[in-house]
């Protein structure tokens, strides 16, 4: 199977997982607590993350607890040739909703690559090694190309399949979180 299929297949299984909401939430609520135990976080002045879409795993807890913690939380924002930076997040940040339906902050508050502590990096397929396939852009693989910190990523076992060989440009993350 390519790239495609497990990508395909795998948000088959995202979009069955959602509609038990509670079973998915429960699960979140394991793993970011988790998270929010691990030496990456404690550490971290500042988070990269996500804002998720409905059927991946659901930020929105972690973003609030970073906020209370004080930490600086940076968004991703994506430009054309398949680049991404992040910026400075907050709940006055100001959002727009890509042609890909991902929302986007509004802010000219660059957090640079060298600035981010932790980088949760978001996926549909995961290897147990950290390989993973992502949603068909590339831009965290280049992303993790000039980025050196620490990376995690939070799955479901639905999203684990070793049955694939990773391509040269891919990018590992460090940690996998899975619920």
């Amino acid at each position: 199977m390519d790239k495609k299929t497990y990508r395909q297949s795998v948000r088959r299984r995202m979009k069955e997982l959602s509609r038990d909401y509670q079973e998915k939430c429960r699960r979140e609520e394991q793993v970011t607590d988790r998270l929010f135990l691990a030496e990456e976080w404690q550490k971290a002045d500042v988070v990269a993350v996500t804002l998720s879409m409905d059927t991946e795993f659901n930020t929105e807890r972690i973003i609030r607890q970073a906020l209370q913690d004080g930490k600086t939380v940076g968004v991703p924002r994506t430009f054309p040739a398949g680049q991404m930076d992040f910026y400075a997040y907050d709940s006055q940040t100001k959002l727009t909703r890509t042609s890909f339906g991902v929302l986007e902050p509004e802010t000219d508050r660059l957090i640079r690559p060298e600035q981010i502590d932790l980088l949760i990096v978001p996926g549909v397929v995961f290897r147990d090694d950290g390989y993973r396939i992502g949603f068909g852009g590339g831009f965290y693989d280049r992303y993790l190309d000039r980025y050196q910190g620490r990376t995690i990523s939070l799955i479901f076992t639905e999203q684990l399949n070793n049955d694939w060989q990773p391509e040269e440009y891919d990018r590992p993350v460090q940690k996998l979180l899975i619920g």
